[in-house]
């Protein structure tokens, strides 16, 4: 995550104005451009209609702010997580099946060399 302020796919506008939106602290043209910008995504109105439930709520903002900290502290220990499950190196791989077959080559040439004694 690169901007772990903008959690919304549209560029047009940041999580930070949608808190202002939902709050009615836009002026008139900001929140026609976002009224313009909202009905057009899905995503958006999903994320306006959730918001409204928490409107109310006093530290909207804190929540927020703790949901995106949270989702980046995720996120990095995901990819932490999946630098530990991947595969060994295949030098390792190329050594081990190296000695297995010169096992498999020198236990065949001593088989073979006592029973033609």
């Amino acid at each position: 995550m690169s901007k772990p302020n903008n959690i919304l796919p549209n560029e047009g506008f940041n999580n930070n104005e949608l808190l202002k939106y939902v709050t009615n602290t836009l002026t008139d043209t900001e929140r026609v451009t976002i009224d313009a910008q909202i009905a057009e995504d899905a995503f958006a109105q999903d994320a306006v209609q959730g918001l409204q439930a928490f409107a109310n709520t006093p530290g909207i903002a804190n929540h927020v702010a703790e949901l995106n900290k949270h989702l980046v502290k995720q996120t990095r220990a995901n990819k932490s997580r999946k630098s530990r499950r991947q595969l060994p190196s295949n030098l390792w791989i190329i050594i081990g099946i190296s000695i297995v077959l010169l096992l498999a080559v020198l236990g065949y040439g001593i088989i073979y060399l006592l029973q033609h004694k």
